[in-house]
């Protein structure tokens, strides 16, 4: 099989072998190094003969070369994300019983499938260990024959879901996210985002190295993310105008963290950044608003791992504030009669082990939104979230969730109101550097900030959450999405029983 971007690394590797298309901590790789280290890692891949490869590690050279050898070698990915629990990561490898398994954490294999894995040498990757499955004959799902990767979400309820998706899908979203977003050779992108995430795997791996640019791969600890809730956003500047980065993507939570650094400084955005692509979760209008008046070139978009990530985006040419942009034009997007977005092309080819497929009819996508008279899209929610109040109100979380996320004083938030006269809320306050004293009472940013809703969607009642919520507590999904059929089975007593009061309640 021709693979688009093996040909434009190799041609690359011909026009401008020393250009850097990799960089590390510690170590680079042009052009033409890349493609000799593609091509023994193929060859090593064919030789141990290897039908299905998983990837766990940091963002690293050697996993990016790993994954697009991979690719290259026609033998299904499967990316483990390292924020996934123990029993994700079994759950994931038991599903799609790869044969080889490269990590840079091999004793967390160890501790929970001792007796499944052994390791091999693998002179290839310096940094990654190779663990080669013991148990011969093994139970191997069929998947569809196409697929080049499978990917793991999680959603909002049950264990993660293998998407698999084609080349075909994977190139069509490359191809048209380089064009949306105007790169080229000159780019130079920081991965803030994990390679096994699909969005920066694509978006931030793939299309720099198919325009001949250069991708930053470096571990969290070395951008002050190794503790997400306390990110040093400071080493992340330092680190965009140390290397004259032009491009990265961002969740909504780390821009947050990004203008707060830039405002308490009082900066503006570094001045090479060109591109900024915001997405995964729902962008609080108050945020993009800050981001704007701070110069931070910020275009929100929306996508699917059903859909190779990316559906639609606002890009330099064609932006709208409020919206998540026009459908790229791999891909077409309507509206159902109740608001379901829809979608058809470049569709992933079925879910591993499960009967469900997409067909060449249209994709429900289970988000609710509406499309301007430009084409511009704008999404509402989850449609299996929305909740209908006592008074016969239907409402959507997100939305709510949208106004209050924005705030300085709050972390997260999370919204339910089914059945009851109005909505009630789980929220985790934002751990700020000025003292506790000096801020005002939580009860008053939720009521400033409730003078922006109409009063059936006003929030009357919360409960302030002990922890984080995590993806390792089970609170969050791998995009940072809230799993709320597992907040609502922890808390969801003390929530059903809060009254509309002025005071705070505390989760014991």
């Amino acid at each position: 099989m021709k693979h688009l971007l093996l040909q434009a690394i190799n041609r690359y590797a011909q026009e401008q072998p020393h250009k850097t298309a990799l960089r590390g901590v510690d170590q680079s790789l042009n052009y033409h190094q890349l493609a000799k280290r593609i091509l023994w890692l193929s060859q090593s891949f064919q030789d141990k003969r290897i039908q299905r490869l998983a990837l766990h590690g940091q963002n690293s050279i050697d996993l990016a070369v790993a994954d697009i050898a991979a690719w290259c070698s026609d033998i299904p990915c499967i990316p483990l994300p390292t924020f996934f629990s123990p029993q994700q990561i079994s759950h994931c490898v038991r599903d799609s019983q790869p044969d080889l398994i490269l990590t840079d954490q091999p004793d967390s294999f160890a501790s929970f499938m001792p007796h499944t894995y052994s390791e091999i040498p693998l002179f290839e990757l310096n940094s990654l260990t190779a663990l080669r499955c013991l148990s011969h004959p093994r139970q191997i799902p069929p998947i569809p024959l196409e697929t080049c990767k499978i990917t793991y979400t999680s959603g909002t309820t049950g264990e993660p879901k293998g998407v698999c998706l084609s080349s075909q899908a994977i190139e069509e979203v490359m191809q048209t996210l380089l064009e949306a977003s105007q790169g080229s050779r000159n780019e130079q992108h920081l991965c803030l985002l994990p390679l096994s995430t699909l969005l920066e795997n694509i978006g931030g791996l793939y299309t720099p190295l198919l325009a001949g640019a250069t991708t930053h791969l470096y571990p969290p600890r070395h951008l002050g993310m190794a503790d997400l809730r306390q990110i040093n956003c400071r080493v992340v500047l330092e680190t965009i105008q140390r290397h004259h980065i032009t491009t990265t993507i961002l969740v909504p939570h780390l821009l947050h963290v990004l203008c707060a650094e830039l405002s308490a400084a009082h900066e503006k955005s570094p001045a090479t950044l060109r591109f900024i692509a915001v997405g995964g979760a729902v962008m609080p209008s108050a945020l993009l608003e800050w981001a704007h008046q701070l110069g931070l070139p910020v275009y929100e978009g929306y996508g699917l791992s059903e859909c190779a990530s990316v559906i639609c985006l606002n890009t330099p040419q064609a932006s709208r504030r409020g919206s998540v942009g026009k459908p790229l034009p791999h891909i077409r997007v309507k509206l159902a009669e109740d608001g379901e977005v829809l979608v058809k092309g470049a569709l992933f080819s079925g879910y591993l082990g499960s009967p469900i497929t997409p067909t060449s009819d249209w994709w429900n996508t289970g988000d609710l939104g509406r499309m301007d008279e430009e084409g511009y899209l704008y999404i509402h929610g989850r449609k299996k979230h929305m909740f209908i109040t006592s008074q016969g109100r239907n409402i959507s979380p997100e939305w709510i969730e949208r106004e209050f996320i924005a705030h300085p004083d709050i972390a997260q938030i999370v919204v339910f109101g089914e059945g009851k006269p109005w909505p009630i809320a789980l929220i985790v306050p934002r751990q700020g550097e000025e003292p506790e004293s000096s801020r005002p009472p939580l009860s008053h940013t939720l009521h400033t900030i409730n003078q922006r809703l109409p009063e059936y969607a006003r929030i009357r009642a919360w409960l302030l959450s002990p922890c984080p919520l995590t993806p390792s507590n089970g609170m969050l999904t791998t995009n940072g999405r809230p799993r709320r059929d597992a907040i609502w089975a922890y808390f969801g007593d003390k929530l059903a029983a809060l009254e509309p009061v002025d005071f705070i309640h505390y989760a014991a």
